[in-house]
């Protein structure tokens, strides 16, 4: 990677995070796909749920504890929201996101756009007839991008980024951004939330109902 992009990464923690979530979190692309791209997410509302997990370790730990509890046999679920949960993690990973009218936002241009501008990723949007409403918005990493991401992923701090990507495209697997927030909203503190106020921690709640988890194994 060349020094001048390596810089620009490095100063730009929401650049890095929404890189590795299309990395980790993307689908292959179709043959319709934007010439020398690898890896897609689809739609805004998928991305915005990633980047809630990826910045809120608390609710990630959550939803890894329900998943648990709906596959028992697969302990390593347990023991993933167990390190998420360890030491001050949930309180120096976690970026408090608001609470809009579907669910946690925070504007993404400037984060992709300095992502777009080395061409690591290419971003796509598709309009409704009328050309004023957007329809969907797609998130493409380039072979480029592809390449520094192998290059990032090895560089301490950088290495966290990339693995608790792969932690919340784990838990997200194939499912839609509605889909996503359909979860998310199941928690009381993301769902009551007033508009345009944070969503509160549940690092406490969390904490206690795996105690109480792990103590069933």
């Amino acid at each position: 990677m060349n020094t001048a992009s390596q810089t620009l990464l490095l100063g730009k923690r929401d650049a890095v995070r929404i890189l590795f979530l299309i990395a980790k979190a993307g689908e292959p692309v179709n043959r319709n796909a934007p010439a020398d791209t690898v890896l897609v997410v689809h739609a805004e509302k998928r991305m915005q749920a990633l980047d809630f997990w990826m910045r809120n370790p608390d609710y990630l730990a959550h939803e890894l504890l329900d998943q648990f509890e709906q596959y028992p046999n697969d302990k390593d679920l347990l023991k993933a929201a167990e390190q998420v949960m360890s030491g001050d993690e949930p309180d120096i990973r976690r970026l408090a996101m608001q609470r809009f009218l579907f669910g946690a936002w925070e504007a993404l241009d400037d984060a992709v756009a300095t992502l777009v501008l080395p061409g690591l990723v290419e971003m796509h949007r598709k309009f409704s007839g009328d050309g004023k409403k957007i329809q969907q918005t797609s998130y493409y990493l380039t072979e480029r991008g592809a390449q520094k991401v192998a290059e990032l992923e090895v560089i301490d701090p950088l290495d966290w980024y990339a693995r608790r990507a792969e932690l919340v495209a784990r838990a997200a697997g194939e499912r839609n951004g509605h889909q996503l927030k359909t979860s998310q909203y199941k928690v009381a503190e993301y769902n009551d939330a007033k508009h345009g106020t944070l969503i509160a921690p549940i690092g406490d709640e969390v904490a206690s109902r795996m105690k109480m988890l792990k103590e069933k194994v």
